[in-house]
């Protein structure tokens, strides 16, 4: 196995992209439309990590509202990679079908390496419950 170099990193056209039907935002459902998706970069990823959380350390609060809206804005392009969606569109996108976002929703994640654990970990529920049972004696 060869050492990749830093050149090779660099030049790496390592985007994943893939389109994702969406009956309920189609005018023919039976022949639904596609939303095509880009999975974040390592900044994209970042950005939407640090939009979602408020505060340091302990005193960290989590915002999870327009979570969805606003991983579907970043992801989501055209045929030439370029956002179709931006900031100003989170409010109403999030008010879009939950199942139609959620179908989405979860295409960008797999795209982008942000797994349902991932984020179970970024809002906090990864962590013990304080009020469970203790192994120490």
């Amino acid at each position: 196995m060869a050492l990749l170099t830093r050149d090779q990193i660099k030049t790496a056209k390592d985007a994943a992209y893939e389109e994702v039907p969406v009956p309920e935002w189609s005018k023919n459902p039976a022949k639904p439309d596609c939303v095509r998706l880009k999975g974040l970069s390592g900044d994209e990823r970042d950005e939407l990590e640090q939009s979602t959380i408020q505060g340091r350390g302990k005193k960290r609060d989590v915002n999870m509202k327009g979570f969805r809206a606003r991983l579907i804005a970043m992801s989501a392009v055209d045929a030439d990679g370029n956002p179709i969606f931006t900031e100003a569109d989170v409010e109403w996108l999030g008010g879009k079908s939950a199942r139609a976002l959620e179908r989405v929703v979860n295409k960008a994640q797999e795209l982008s390496g942000l797994s349902d654990s991932d984020v179970d970990e970024l809002v906090g529920n990864s962590e013990p419950d304080p009020s469970g049972p203790s192994t120490s004696d």
